[in-house]
């Protein structure tokens, strides 16, 4: 889908996602610093979704919410995109020449399974979310682990799927409809790219707006009504909501940020392949902006942020990091200090001197 902007960026003709470098900056400057950047979002994405599957597989505590289920799903999307497309990027900024066509098969397809395999991921977040805060009475009878599950295989399957189907022709009898044009790659199917975004991308989308718009608002009255009461406990509530607020609203806003220009970008395409193209013409500089910030960067950094939003910010998450860190940095030989690993040891061993303390009274 990514892709497919910025193919249709640099034809007239509609041809899905091209390597065409009119768009490209030919300051050597830059393209350096575009290249540590994206190196930079890499290891982020590569190390922060890493310690998200590994927190994941260790936390006894993280395994019991059925949540972390799906964090892993985009923990493991996100490492799909990153991986597979982020160093094409490196090389294509720096190198524009195509050979093998081989590398335009795995190009499309790691593009069209990873950024389907993570908005669907993060729609399941979405249904979590609504289950819990609109009816969480029939929370674990809706959402059970197998449940999540099999809804997460189902994802991957779907994915795979559609990413083998971009590289056929929906309109024509060729097998094919990967090229290799002026050292470009080329992917001429304008009706898969429709439907990617008009079914999946553009609904997903709306439903994740009116679905958070409708969080927020219920996490708003909740406050309302804590606030009404009298009670000393619910401040402690209050204090929840105010986080849950906060954590809904950054969630909210990252996809917002990540996939929203594109979203509107590719409709524009769709309705006048040639407007960018004039726009080239006239106004090299912004489109050059528009194509970098939009296309190329803000798609990829949510790689690096979404373990940062959907992890960091857990509580539960963020103590497994440090354990793992902490392990981690024994092996090689550093000391890092874990308070919260010091703490549990005291609490256990005041635990054990209470125990001794009431033995010796008996």
């Amino acid at each position: 889908m990514i892709n497919n902007t910025h193919n249709s960026f640099n034809n007239a003709k509609y041809t899905a996602t091209t390597f065409n470098e009119s768009y490209r900056s030919k300051c050597y400057t830059w393209k350096i610093i575009f290249t540590i950047l994206l190196i930079v979002i890499l290891l982020l994405g590569v190390v922060g979704n890493s310690l998200v599957i590994m927190a994941a597989r260790n936390s006894i505590q993280l395994q019991k919410r059925i949540a972390t289920i799906f964090i892993v799903s985009l923990a493991f999307s996100d490492l799909t995109i990153g991986i597979s497309q982020i160093p094409l990027k490196i090389y294509f900024e720096l190198n524009s020449n195509v050979w093998y066509k081989s590398v335009c098969y795995y190009y499309f397809m790691s593009d069209a399974i990873g950024y389907v395999a993570n908005i669907l991921s993060l729609f399941a977040i979405v249904i979590d979310r609504f289950i819990l805060l609109q009816i969480p009475f029939w929370y674990n009878n809706l959402l059970s682990s197998m449940k999540a599950k099999l809804l997460v295989i189902s994802i991957w399957i779907f994915s795979f799927g559609w990413g083998i189907l971009c590289i056929f022709s929906w309109t024509r009898l060729t097998v094919s409809t990967i090229s290799i044009e002026n050292k470009s790659c080329v992917n001429d199917n304008y009706v898969f790219y429709a439907t990617s975004f008009f079914g999946i991308y553009g609904p997903v989308l709306f439903i994740m707006t009116i679905s958070y718009t409708s969080f927020m608002i219920l996490i708003h009255r909740h406050i309302k009504a804590i606030k009404l009461t009298e009670i000393k406990n619910n401040v402690v509530k209050l204090n929840r909501e105010i986080k849950a607020t906060k954590t809904v609203a950054v969630i909210y806003l990252s996809f917002l940020i990540s996939y929203f220009p594109s979203c509107v970008i590719n409709g524009m395409i769709f309705v006048d392949p040639k407007y960018f193209p004039n726009l080239k013409s006239k106004k090299k500089l912004l489109i050059q902006l528009i194509f970098y910030i939009f296309i190329e960067i803000l798609p990829v950094i949510s790689t690096a942020a979404n373990p940062l939003i959907y992890s960091f910010m857990d509580k539960n998450f963020r103590n497994e990091f440090k354990r793992i860190i902490y392990r981690m940095s024994l092996k090689v030989g550093v000391k890092i200090k874990q308070p919260e690993l010091k703490l549990k040891r005291r609490r256990i061993q005041k635990h054990i001197n209470s125990l001794h303390t009431i033995k010796n009274i008996n």
